[in-house]
């Protein structure tokens, strides 16, 4: 079983993309997303990667909640009052009255909106669904042509193996800290609403230290753990054997598809526009 078909999660889930054809699908629909114009083309950019982003998330075990989608609502919502505000030209005008926002600025806030909404469902969706591991297979594939010993290829190789190896355990983390942090002192009963435990472990803006300090450290420590055991076993002293690249199936074609029909809708607008 491939790296991306262990991320499938429950039973009877569909096996994600393998990394490479997720990064490249994924690339490919950015592209797409940020050139399409106003019109179908944007129309059919964002619900296709919006939709990937959530079949992904679905796919790797984290279905999107209701909590996720009101964040991207809120930051899409955000990015379009800024731009209303900010963007000069003649007002709106809304049932024959003048609004205090540009029609311009109505124009690109919706734009802008759209997006970064859709954009942000696409990548919590290539984040849930990747795979380190296999990336890092990959980068070794690339980077081969170019190792020398103590030379940058290496030295770049190691600094990418230890921010892949500990990206993944940093949310966790932050999640058990900041559950410690909320369970010190009186816990409300059963008798108490549901209200007040969810108010309790709420991370709020003045509870960030005691949940970030200790991450820090965490993550400095676990750091220098792995900084001791790449010489241990003998890391960068020969060339280490290939890893066996594994064979694209039916998930990995239909992710490259996606991206490309993306960008080739933002192609297509264009060249109507």
């Amino acid at each position: 079983m491939t790296a991306a078909a262990a991320l499938a999660g429950p039973a009877g889930a569909r096996r994600v993309p393998g990394t490479g054809a997720l990064l490249a699908g994924a690339a490919l629909g950015s592209l797409g997303l940020a050139l399409a114009p106003l019109g179908p083309a944007l129309v059919f950019a964002a619900g296709s990667s919006a939709a990937a982003g959530l079949w992904l998330r679905a796919a790797a075990g984290h279905p999107a909640g209701a909590r996720d989608l009101a964040r991207v609502a809120a930051l899409a919502a955000f990015a379009w009052a800024l731009n209303a505000a900010f963007t000069p030209g003649p007002p709106a005008e809304f049932a024959g009255r003048a609004l205090p926002v540009s029609a311009a600025g109505v124009r690109v806030g919706t734009v802008t909106a759209v997006r970064l909404a859709a954009l942000l469902l696409l990548f919590q969706g290539v984040v849930r669904a990747f795979s380190p591991f296999t990336a890092l297979a990959a980068l070794d594939r690339w980077l081969r042509p170019w190792r020398r010993p103590g030379g940058w290829a290496a030295r770049l190789e190691v600094v990418l193996l230890v921010a892949l190896r500990l990206a993944p355990g940093i949310e966790a983390e932050a999640h058990r800290l900041s559950r410690q942090r909320a369970l010190r002192g009186p816990w409300p009963g059963p008798a108490a609403p549901a209200a007040e435990r969810r108010r309790r472990l709420a991370l709020r803006l003045r509870d960030v230290p005691a949940v970030l300090v200790p991450l820090t450290l965490l993550v400095l420590r676990r750091a220098e753990e792995l900084a001791w055991a790449l010489p241990a076993r003998y890391h960068g002293l020969a060339s280490r054997t290939p890893p066996e690249p594994a064979p694209w199936g039916a998930a990995e074609w239909a992710a490259l598809a996606a991206g490309a029909a993306v960008l080739a809708a933002a192609a297509w607008g264009w060249s109507r526009g």
